[in-house]
């Protein structure tokens, strides 16, 4: 990374992180400076007041980032929304850690102020029931650009996201169009996740990774200060929880209340595969995507319990975190019926709560755990679980999750992140940042299950 970019990396970076003159992290390292990095930092050589000198020297974002608007209705909310959220991405300076995008982008809300790349699609099938395709060409098209910038679509359109991907969703977002003129681009973001020895492991599935080992710049204080210098192998297992979506989750923990011992780099986790299953049936490679899901049955299905799980192909075992990722080979239709019956049942049977499906059934404190449940985990259970007959259980967690989402939109006229499935009228569980409103893919997600459950009543009658 160029030193251009002063707020990510260098002297004055690291004495404002260690600093903590900012509760998030993340707001130094998306500042624009008002100078040149060679002005700012001779000036920095020279200050005495650190916060005071940062304040002079860097255009910073709005600490408090939450978006108001008036609604009656959560569905009105959300058509307010999608234009409150939709950001031109122009950066401002060279020195802006924005990646500019040749169209607006809609972004997730609250701190998130850039693309990011999974949420995407979930806004997108908000946007498509609504009629508004062309906000998810723009989308697509905007992820075009990274690939053909950069080979593969980042974590989001910031510089300090350039070593890692999200979970792969293209393949789904452009199944929301006709235009098979960005099947190239998917193979090229396919290519990405097939490098052997990065993302690719030797037993022939794939696994989250990060180029880089050290803190990341959006989260320094956090992970120095829970990892230090001894603890450095670390970093890349972190930064790959980030590549997964789910940061942070008792999945890729040793101890799964510890997250020290966080292994990512170890696991071929069963959403990734299941992703890129679908993007190999999508370009159809068809010898690849067989392989794939018999490894998938042979290495992560459990035939004893009739579960999913992932797999540590350093250990050649596989974890014991039950999670709703296995949700995603009945999300992508390469599960067999009796595979998705067992899954089926446990998923009434354990996840189900009363606002709607839990995560996972590991109390870790960590919000990619119980009790927390997730917008676009609801809508891979609701496809999913559809996909093979199980509709009434379908419907039965879609419409406790929009009893919960619309509880909550009645007390704050607004939409979180995430909720609280076992108690869905408290509060969830926080992670490293504090409860973002907004918020994309949650009104994404509702305004999708609200259309497909309208439908289901109206073919009733």
């Amino acid at each position: 990374m160029s030193q251009k970019f002063i707020q990510v990396e260098g002297p004055i970076f690291l004495a404002v992180q260690k600093s903590r003159i900012f509760t998030d992290s993340k707001l130094f390292v998306d500042s624009i400076p008002q100078r040149t990095p060679e002005e700012i930092t001779q000036s920095f050589e020279q200050s005495k007041d650190l916060e005071g000198f940062v304040r002079d020297n860097f255009f910073l974002p709005t600490e408090s980032a939450d978006i108001n608007v008036s609604a009656s209705t959560p569905l009105e909310y959300i058509e307010v929304m999608w234009e409150a959220l939709q950001k031109d991405m122009i950066a401002e300076t060279e020195s802006d850690t924005l990646i500019s995008l040749p169209h607006p982008h809609i972004v997730p809300g609250g701190r998130f102020r850039e693309s990011y790349y999974w949420d995407s699609y979930f806004e997108a099938v908000g946007l498509h029931v609504q009629d508004k395709q062309d906000i998810i060409d723009q989308l697509i098209e905007n992820f075009c650009s990274l690939i053909e910038t950069y080979g593969f679509i980042p974590n989001g359109n910031r510089v300090y996201y350039l070593t890692r991907s999200q979970s792969p969703f293209f393949s789904h977002l452009i199944e929301l169009t006709s235009n098979e003129a960005y099947l190239p681009y998917l193979q090229k973001e396919y290519d990405f996740w097939m490098t052997k020895g990065d993302r690719l492991v030797e037993n022939g599935l794939n696994r989250f990774y990060d180029s880089k080992d050290t803190p990341r710049e959006e989260s320094y204080y956090e992970d120095f200060s829970l990892i230090l210098k001894e603890h450095a192998p670390l970093y890349r297992h972190i930064r790959a929880v980030c590549e997964s979506g789910w940061d942070f989750s008792s999945r890729w923990l040793k101890d799964e209340k510890d997250l020290l011992s966080a292994h990512t780099c170890d696991l071929n986790p069963i959403d990734l595969n299941a992703l890129l299953y679908h993007m190999e049936c999508t370009l159809e490679h068809g010898t690849q995507a067989e392989a794939r899901k018999e490894l998938m049955n042979t290495l992560c299905w459990d035939e004893e319990t009739g579960f999913y799980f992932d797999y540590n192909y350093q250990t050649q075992r596989r974890t014991s975190t039950w999670s709703l990722a296995a949700l995603y080979p009945l999300f992508v239709g390469m599960a067999t019926q009796n595979q998705a019956d067992r899954v089926a049942q446990h998923i009434e049977e354990k996840f189900l709560k009363n606002g709607g499906l839990v995560t996972t059934l590991t109390k870790s404190g960590q919000q990619w755990d119980a009790p927390n449940g997730w917008a676009p985990l609801q809508w891979i259970a609701f496809k999913g679980l559809q996909n093979y007959g199980h509709d009434t259980l379908a419907t039965e967690c879609a419409q406790r999750f929009l009893e919960t989402c619309s509880y909550h939109f009645e007390k704050s006229g607004t939409f979180l992140e995430k909720y609280n499935m076992e108690s869905p009228e408290e509060l969830p569980q926080d992670g490293e940042y504090a409860l973002q409103t907004g918020f994309g893919w949650t009104n994404g997600v509702y305004a999708a299950l609200t259309a497909e459950l309208s439908e289901q009543n109206s073919s009733s009658l």
